[in-house]
């Protein structure tokens, strides 16, 4: 019966520590890989003694001060492992693919020459990428061709790259089943293979092999399982249920007592287990069946038998040459590690820690211990630490440099860091019985080096007491910054090393087995070397690291009453609960997380609405527990419609208890009625209160209430503050303005070829009461609100306003200004009787560019910033509002440049007023355009304050004051242009008076007519020094005021009156001028005679020929 072995080990690369083993004949020399081999050699000999073929399977030593000395650091592994003891493979845990520093951003490692084809990394279950520099590196099966093993590696599952153990190991196994199969291992043959036995001619002379060591070979499946235990049952489980399942499975992680002895499993797959580790011994005796046996060539297990030993002694008939050999290889190369020791950083002088029989930190707090805590605990970033006393070691080192062999002599294990959360109470449970347990004495005894050394906490205990010593213990606040008495039912992060987390027995399972409160995490152990992680935080210290006790570990035996914190059923405070599982008593809950979402409510209703829909509001209950709700009281006003949580609809909320689990919601649906009494403006406030207790399981924990507020203000009937019937006054003071426009129009337009209104320019006088017209009608669109159409009704309104205003102003102060303009041109620039022609075009261009400049920036306004119509309340009434035309920035630009062109253009008709006044009142109006500029200054002075005075609220007022103000400015302006005309009309019509006025002219001394009445004086300059300097001039004058004829007296007036028109012909000039020179030939100044009254009437005869081609 063939017998083959499989041996594991996770010894170290080196047989004894770097200093030890100096020669194959030093007793140091334990342990080791190389005394692995050693037994190996030894126990695989059968009966006959001779050697059975195994197969060596070493984990990566990652951990040894050896390797993390030596220059090639974890490359050395290879150095050792393949050079010097020949193995194909290695295996480790799956956080060896991401330690090189291409791989990952936080590793500084360089391990590339650790891969290689020559000694592939075993791993089974990860998926490894292509962008990973393992991925050529990484065997998922290992095939032995001496021992005919399959091995499979299945490691840490749940790091990065993993896949599950199942899932890896299937396909592992049918992957080997199938090799099996393809090479005639058992009997059934597949299709293919019976097609070419059918098909002989299809034979192949010589067929391909692509791997020869995997063809012409039945293979035995093993699978080497590595992970958690809590993984370990449901992957045994699920394994032996495949359709190819394994021949072995080794446990490599933990030892179980059901598996201390191989044994075959449910029929199906043999199962062992072996905690390997650097101590231990780990080999598998497998009897195979003979080939052929069950007809097949596929070899069965027959029995598999364990053997163990420890690896501290090697007899001496076990170092061969072989082991002797390879002591002498590793020899130089622990040289070179310890040669390799660098300075990690500084400390104080550290005092013995261990010497002979003397142990210095099973007595109390020692500075190794303390430095060692330390250092775990800045590396987890905990709250506290701790560490076991047993294991520190070594004489100290003097003040200064430290180096790595420092540390490694001081704690001589690979251990690594672990970090938990832990409750108050499992810390208390923790240090009372390591305090109760620990001698405290400097010498080494059986339960001395229980005692833990401490961090980020201080421990006082009195060794006087019996059982429990323990008095006191504080913990470090990081936020106070203080020591804090520890609190039972605190939540406290914890960091230790992995041998106190999960081995060293009767401690507490830190990594899950004893944690029973709420919160509490279970440990993780890391794979950072404690003596690696104590370097890295000396060399983070900017100080050397002080050896001074921290007093952490007291021993204060004044203090004789222990410390209680586990307590039963009767001893529990007033409003604490006993939990039976914890047996402790916890707080009562508080009940502070079962709140409504909104703490108050407001609502608003009209007085004519009986009921108002209030709206819906939630409990929720965010506390952990489930709790009991029930209603208590409420506004009489205030009206549950509906409830319902998630699961239940509630009928009825009054006095029912409501279970409210944790996470649900209550949700309530309510209405309000309006009926609270009399008055105009009415305001009721209540509160809604629910009563919240605890469930099950907290009986005598009292309960509280949860509340929200809710006000109901009864508003009057909405009030929009509409205008309404004033809107009236606007439109009679529109139509007011618009009839009497029209009335000037029609007494222009009747009495247009009347002499009065030929010089006051009718066509002037049209557009004037046409502005007029136009700048009332604004008095319309101001009036209308959103009472009476709709908003984009209103909106449109609002824009006309300026549209009319802006408009209306343009026409009315152009034509004006256009008026006068002509007049000054007329009087102020012509000499003597020189004619001066004004045509129709060059007074119509300042009108047209006037109001083409302002019909320009209504429409810019009008398309980028229209204004819009908004409502606003009235001190914060929402019942009480009132609307407002309103625009943005914009059109607060175009309303700037809109006044201030329009200001523009009344300073320019000022201008020329002021430039006319003295022309006569017939024919210009400067003095009546003075008073009513005056008079708008003062209705601007007085309204526009009065505007900005009256409150928003107030649109009646408002828009009151408006409309008079547009209405004074319309009837002012039609008023001073129109009463002087309408006056002189009048007196020229009244009587048979033929007395004319002739202006221009400014005589010597003041003349009578015939008619007795005073002749008015022209007081024209221009006019004035013709009348001086031309005799003709003056004789016309003599003519006229002593009214010699009234033929005459017509002529003048005609000529005046052409000359104004522009309608005077050469021929009359040249008469003129004829007759002037007569009158200078014959007649001297102040005579009167028939020749001078002959030339008149011939120039007067003149003028009228020449009446029928005017212009």
């Amino acid at each position: 019966m063939p017998t083959v072995n499989l041996i594991t080990s996770a010894a170290s690369l080196l047989s004894g520590d770097l200093e030890e083993c100096q020669t194959t004949d030093d007793e140091t020399c334990q342990g080791g890989v190389a005394a692995v081999l050693a037994l190996a050699r030894n126990h695989t000999l059968n009966s006959l003694n001779e050697p059975e073929p195994y197969t060596f399977i070493q984990k990566f030593d990652k951990n040894s001060p050896f390797v993390n000395m030596h220059p090639l650091q974890w490359v050395v592994n290879r150095l050792v492992l393949r050079e010097i003891f020949q193995l194909e493979v290695f295996i480790s845990t799956p956080s060896l693919l991401l330690q090189n520093k291409v791989d990952s951003e936080v590793s500084q490692r360089d391990i590339s020459d650790l891969q290689t084809h020559g000694m592939p990394f075993l791993l089974t279950n990860a998926d490894v990428p292509s962008s990973n520099s393992w991925h050529e590196y990484v065997k998922a099966s290992y095939f032995d061709p001496k021992t005919g093993l399959a091995i499979a590696s299945l490691a840490d599952h749940g790091v990065p790259m993993s896949i599950t153990a199942v899932e890896a190991a299937r396909g592992f196994l049918n992957y080997v089943a199938k090799i099996n199969k393809e090479n005639g291992c058992f009997s059934e043959r597949n299709a293919y293979q019976d097609y070419l036995i059918n098909n002989p001619i299809l034979e192949i002379a010589n067929p391909s092999i692509i791997n020869n060591t995997l063809a012409n070979q039945c293979w035995v499946t093993v699978l080497l399982f590595s992970d958690i235990e809590a993984r370990y049952w449901p992957f045994l489980e699920a394994i032996i249920k495949v359709d190819h399942p394994p021949n072995l499975i080794v446990n490599l992680e933990h030892t179980y007592e059901t598996f201390n002895e191989p044994q075959l499993y449910e029929g199906t797959s043999w199962v062992a287990s072996c905690a390997m580790n650097q101590d231990n011994y780990c080999q598998q005796r497998i009897e195979l069946t003979e080939e052929g046996e069950d007809g097949t060539r596929q070899p069965r297990i027959q029995n598999v038998e364990f053997i163990g030993q420890e690896l501290e002694t090697l007899s001496e008939e076990l170092k061969d040459d072989q082991w002797r050999q390879h002591i002498l290889q590793l020899r130089p190369l622990a040289d070179a590690a310890e040669q390799n020791n660098p300075i990690v950083g500084n400390t104080a002088a550290m005092p013995i820690s261990r010497i002979g029989e003397y142990r210095a930190c099973e007595s109390g707090e020692c500075p190794l211990g303390s430095l060692f805590t330390d250092a775990i605990r800045w590396f987890t970033g905990t709250d506290i630490g701790f560490t076991s006393s047993g294991g520190y070691r070594g004489e100290g080192w003097p003040g200064g440099p430290v180096r790595l062999t420092d540390l490694y002599a001081s704690l001589p294990f690979p251990n690594t860091e672990c970090a938990g959360t832990m409750s108050g109470l499992s810390l208390y449970k923790l240090l009372n019985y390591t305090t109760s347990v620990a001698t405290f004495e400097g010498e080494k005894t059986s339960e001395g080096g229980r005692l833990l050394q401490v961090s980020g906490m201080k421990v006082t205990y009195n060794t006087l007491l019996n059982e429990t010593r323990l008095v006191a213990v504080d913990v470090w606040d990081l936020d106070q910054k203080e020591y804090a008495p520890l609190d039972p039912l605190k939540l406290y992060t914890f960091s230790s090393d992995s041998y106190v987390c999960g081995a060293y027995d009767p401690y507490p399972d830190l990594t899950g087995g004893d944690f029973k409160m709420a919160g509490e995490v279970p440990a993780v152990i890391g794979e950072n070397l404690v003596q690696n992680i104590v370097a890295e935080y000396l060399g983070s210290l900017e100080e050397p690291w002080d050896t001074e006790s921290r007093g952490r570990l007291v021993n204060n035996t004044s203090i004789m009453t222990p410390m209680k914190l586990i307590q039963d059923s009767t001893s529990c405070p007033q409003n604490y609960v006993w939990d039976p599982q914890s047996q402790n008593c916890f707080e009562c809950p508080s009940l502070d997380n079962v709140v409504f979402s909104d703490q108050s409510l407001s609502f608003q209703a009209n007085s004519g609405v009986a009921v108002v829909e209030g709206g819906r509001i939630l409990m929720v209950n965010r506390e952990p527990i489930d709790v009991i709700v029930r209603f208590k009281s409420k506004p009489t006003w205030f009206q549950f419609t509906s409830a319902a949580t998630k699961d239940v609809e509630i009928d009825r909320v009054d006095n029912l208890p409501i279970s409210l689990p944790s996470g649900d919601s209550l949700v309530l649906d309510f209405s309000l009625m309006t009926s609270l009494g009399t008055g105009v403006d009415r305001t009721a406030l209540g509160t809604v209160s629910f009563g919240v207790a605890v469930g099950s399981g907290f009986q005598g924990c009292a309960g509280k209430d949860t509340t929200f507020d809710v006000d109901l203000r009864v508003t009057p009937p909405d009030n929009y503050n509409y205008l309404g019937n004033f809107l009236y006054v606007g439109v009679a003071f529109a139509t007011i303005v618009f009839l009497t426009s029209l009335s000037f129009t029609a007494f222009v337009y009747i009495n247009r070829n009347t002499r009065v209104i030929k010089v006051m320019q009718p066509m002037f006088l049209v557009t004037i009461c046409w502005g007029v017209a136009v700048l009332g009608s604004s008095m319309i669109p101001l009036g209308i609100d959103d009472g009476m159409v709709s908003e984009s009704g209103v909106e449109i309104a609002c824009m006309s306003v300026p549209w009319l205003l802006s408009t209306g102003f343009s026409l009315a102060f152009s034509a004006l200004f256009s008026k006068l303009w002509r007049i000054n041109k007329l009087f102020n620039q012509s000499s003597g009787i020189q004619r001066i022609v004004v045509r129709g075009q060059d007074v119509l261009k300042p009108l047209f560019i006037l109001l083409t400049i302002n019909i320009g920036l209504l429409i810019a306004w009008t398309v980028t910033d229209p204004l819009e119509w908004q409502r606003f309340s009235i001190d914060g009434q929402e019942w009480n509002t009132y609307g407002q035309c309103v625009g943005g920035t914009a059109s607060t630009v175009f309303v700037s440049l809109i006044a201030a062109f329009n200001f523009i253009a009344l300073v320019m008709a000022c201008v020329q007023a002021y430039l006319a006044r003295n022309i006569s009142d017939e024919f210009s109006e400067s003095k009546y355009i003075g008073i009513a500029i005056y008079g708008w200054l003062q209705t601007c002075l007085i309204g526009v304050p009065i505007i900005f005075l009256i409150d928003d609220g107030n649109p009646t007022a408002q828009y009151f004051l408006q409309v008079t103000m547009v209405f004074v400015v319309c009837m002012s302006m039609v008023s001073i242009i129109f009463a002087p005309a309408f006056v002189n009309f009048k007196k020229r019509s009244r009587g048979n008076s033929h007395r004319v006025s002739v202006t221009g002219i400014r005589p010597t001394a003041t003349r009578v007519s015939q008619s007795g009445e005073f002749i008015k004086q022209w007081p024209n300059p221009s006019c004035q020094e013709s009348a001086d300097s031309n005799p003709w001039s003056r004789k016309v004058q003599l003519a006229v005021l002593d009214s010699i004829d009234e033929r005459t007296e017509e002529a003048v007036e005609q000529y005046h009156h052409d000359r104004i028109t522009g309608n005077a012909e050469s021929k009359i000039l040249e008469s003129a001028a004829k007759n002037r020179q007569k009158m200078m030939e014959n007649n001297p100044v102040g005579q009167k005679d028939s020749s001078m009254v002959e030339n008149i009437q011939n120039m007067m005869a003149a003028m009228e020929d020449s009446s029928s081609d005017e212009d």
